[in-house]
């Protein structure tokens, strides 16, 4: 697990990131009164970024299934990467078998929730971009998060990034429209 904080300065030694104390104050009054988050609509945003219950973040529709499944042979050939001469043989199917779709379930455990999903892709795409520091010093306070979890629990392979709250979405919109990567976060239904 790696969380990732916002951070607002409270002396010299801040980053060029910093938070402004007076949209952290309009975000915390807003979460207050509103019971949401404080965000803009961007009407030329090239993402949205959904946010599912439990504060999973997704890019994409968040209940979309895989777009395709791969028959066994594909799966095992693009995807496992082992050689197709001899296939049927090594895996003790018949050549026919291995032209049906694999089970979906299968898929997703053991790859799609990974790599493919839209919670994979927050997180991949996420992690990638300097969000915030991982630790805070002297200097700063801590006022909003965003939690990476791989493999959250036994049994579980998925990769998820959540927030805790409204008041971390709006600080995550603010610091990526600072990043130059604005886009617009919605609830899912």
């Amino acid at each position: 697990m790696n969380r990732r904080y916002f951070l607002k300065s409270l002396g010299l030694g801040a980053t060029a990131l910093c938070m402004p104390s007076s949209f952290l104050l309009r975000a915390e009054r807003y979460a207050e009164r509103y019971n949401a988050p404080l965000v803009k609509a961007y009407a030329g945003a090239k993402q949205t970024l959904f946010v599912r219950e439990g504060g999973i973040l997704c890019f994409g529709d968040p209940y979309a299934p895989p777009a395709s499944i791969p028959t066994w042979r594909e799966w095992h050939t693009d995807y496992c990467g082992e050689d197709s001469n001899g296939l049927a043989d090594a895996m003790g199917m018949s050549d026919k078998d291995l032209d049906y779709e694999i089970d979906e379930w299968h898929f997703r455990e053991m790859y799609w929730n990974r790599h493919e999903s839209p919670e994979a892709v927050a997180y991949n795409e996420l992690q990638a971009m300097d969000i915030g520091p991982l630790s805070y010093g002297k200097d700063t306070e801590v006022i909003g998060s965003l939690e990476f979890m791989d493999a959250p629990c036994p049994g579980n392979d998925s990769l998820l990034v959540t927030v805790p709250d409204d008041l971390s979405l709006s600080c995550l919109q603010w610091r990526l429209e600072k990043l130059n990567h604005p886009m617009n976060i919605q609830y899912a239904d």
